[in-house]
This record gives structure tokens, C-alpha cells and sequence, in this order.
């Protein structure tokens, strides 16, 4: 029999109930609404990072996957706040995602806390070194914020979905792409932990890296943390998550994990693969807008409307 695990003295985030503790320890759970955070701290090893991933690896591994998604996601976003619009990408790493919204034509911007990717990013994607919201300036206004796979590693997401209040012009949109409580993979690796395999699901969460994730939604708790601050959803939809060419570089670039290990996750991936078709996805993605800012429909009408005065009035 397990040992009882402490209470737990953590609010949830989306609707302020004490979180219950889960196993493993640093796992918690909300009764009332389901959100789902951790007590995960970033780990730093005694070895150079290189030597715990091979970040090339890891590059290749998620540049297909990353290229698609990111034109799916544009597509969606030119038809709720076409370009040219000012973008702020928050964690935007090399600035693969600023890219492809640069070749849309919007007017990029991106924060990275690594000082060294944004020192050696391109200067085309206006790059700076930072955490946010702190290295933003407070006149500072964007009609664009996206968070691709970021969202879930912020420590107050709370605090952070105010501050995007504050930086977004009226009509501008929030983009968040995350990964999600209710996918297959997150489902099955739950499963596997309490069966006694607790890898996998670790391996989600990103325990013992120097990032871990620090909450996983889905798009109910999402959606209620926006409305917090006063966000209405404009759009949802899901994103692909795994690349069968992909899989062995995408699991095998943490250098930390054994080629055993390695084998045994790529081949219960690729024999899920059928099942997971029928799963949720594990990734999806939720746009916002200010509450009381119109929709794309209701801009649409709006300037239909407008046309038909101009002609009445040009007739007259």
C-alpha cells in the first residue's frame, strides 16, 4: 500500500480550488475543473548541455512537424487577423515560427530568454533577449501574441494571460498551442504510471529537464483561464503530433536516456499509431479575442453594411 500523499496547500490557477496531490509527488491535479499543474523545478546537470542533447538531433527531428504546423496555424490566423500586423512570438528559440510569419507578411517580433539564440538569431526577426512580459515595454502593443509550446512552461500562467490582456491591441489575438490533457499519448503514458512505467509519462512533462512543463490544459481549462481575463475563443483546432519518419531522432535525442529505453518507446509509439488515430490529438490550439472586440464575421457585416450606405448615399 502506498503512503498517503500530503495535502496539497496549491490553488488551482483557472478556478482558485486547492489542487489535490497526485503520484507522482510532484503531480497535481485540480477536483473542480481538471487543470493540471506541477511542482517540477528546472534541472541543471554537472555535464555541458551537449552532452545531454544533441540539439541538432532534436532540430531535424521536429523541423518537418514544426514547418506544416506553423502554415497550418498561419492559415487560420490570416483568416481572423490578416497580415501586415504587428506578431510578438513569446519563446520563439531561432525564430522558425517568425519566419513563416514573416513570409505571410506580418511585422515579426520575437522573445527569448536564451540570450545566446537571440544574439545569434537573424536580425530580419527582431529577436531580444527576455522573459515575459518583464522585457517588454509597458507602451508596448501588439495585434498578434503566440505561444508555441511555450504556454505550458510559464511558472504564473495566470499572471502571463492578464499581461497578454494589457500588450494586445482591441482587436487583437491571442494564439496559444499547447499540448493537451486529453490526447492519446498523455492518456496512454497516464496508464502506463500507474501500471509502474512512469517514463513515459515523465518523458511528457519534461521532468529533470531544464524546462519542465509546469501545467498541461485542455481546451476547457484553457478557454475558462482566458475568460479570466476577459478573452472570448474566436477559433480551436487540433495539430498533428507525431511524424512516424521523425520518431527515432525525436526520442533519441536526450542523450540522458538508454538505447534500451529508447527502442522500447519508439516501438509502443509507432504500435499505437492506429489507436492514437481514433485519440484526441496531443496538441491543439486556441485563438482568443478582448471581450467585446468584433469577430471576422462580424467585421465582415459590418463593412457590407457600410458598402451599402456608400451606395445608397452615391445613388442619391
Amino acid at each position: 500500500m502506498r503512503d498517503p500523499v500530503a495535502q496539497s496547500d496549491l490553488c488551482c490557477p483557472v478556478c482558485g480550488t486547492a489542487m489535490a496531490p497526485k503520484r507522482p509527488a510532484w503531480w497535481h491535479v485540480c477536483p473542480s475543473c481538471g487543470m493540471q499543474t506541477s511542482t517540477l523545478e528546472p534541472v541543471f546537470d554537472d555535464r555541458p548541455m551537449a552532452e545531454m542533447f544533441d540539439w541538432e538531433q532534436r532540430n531535424a527531428a521536429f523541423a518537418g512537424l514544426r514547418a506544416a504546423n506553423a502554415n497550418l496555424l498561419l492559415d487560420r490566423l490570416e483568416g481572423i487577423c490578416p497580415p501586415p500586423r504587428r506578431l510578438l512570438d513569446v519563446g520563439c528559440a531561432e525564430g522558425w515560427f517568425l519566419r513563416k510569419a514573416r513570409e505571410r507578411g506580418y511585422e515579426v517580433h520575437g522573445l527569448e530568454p536564451d540570450t545566446r539564440m537571440a544574439q545569434t538569431a537573424d536580425k530580419v526577426l527582431n529577436i531580444r533577449a527576455g522573459f515575459f512580459p518583464d522585457a517588454l515595454g509597458q507602451q508596448e502593443r501588439f495585434d498578434v501574441i503566440t505561444f508555441n509550446d511555450v504556454f505550458e512552461h510559464l511558472p504564473d500562467v495566470r499572471a502571463a494571460m492578464a499581461a497578454c490582456a494589457k500588450l494586445l491591441t482591441d482587436e487583437g489575438v491571442l494564439v496559444i498551442n499547447l499540448p493537451n490533457a486529453h490526447g492519446g499519448l498523455y492518456r496512454i503514458s497516464r496508464l502506463a504510471a500507474r501500471l509502474g512505467f512512469a517514463g513515459p509519462f515523465e518523458r511528457l512533462w519534461q521532468a529533470g529537464y531544464p524546462s519542465p512543463h509546469f501545467s498541461y490544459f485542455t481546451p476547457g481549462t484553457l478557454g475558462r483561464l482566458a475568460q479570466s481575463a476577459r478573452f472570448v475563443e474566436c477559433d480551436r483546432f487540433a495539430l498533428p503530433t507525431v511524424n512516424r519518419a521523425d520518431l527515432w531522432d525525436r526520442i533519441r535525442y536526450d542523450r540522458t536516456q538508454s538505447l534500451a529505453y529508447c527502442v522500447a518507446a519508439w516501438t509502443a509509439v509507432m504500435s499505437a499509431m492506429p489507436l492514437l488515430a481514433m485519440m484526441p490529438s496531443d496538441i491543439f490550439v486556441q485563438m482568443f479575442r478582448k471581450d467585446g472586440a468584433p469577430s471576422a464575421r462580424g467585421r465582415r457585416a459590418a463593412q457590407a453594411g457600410n458598402d451599402r450606405k456608400a451606395k445608397r448615399h452615391r445613388a442619391s
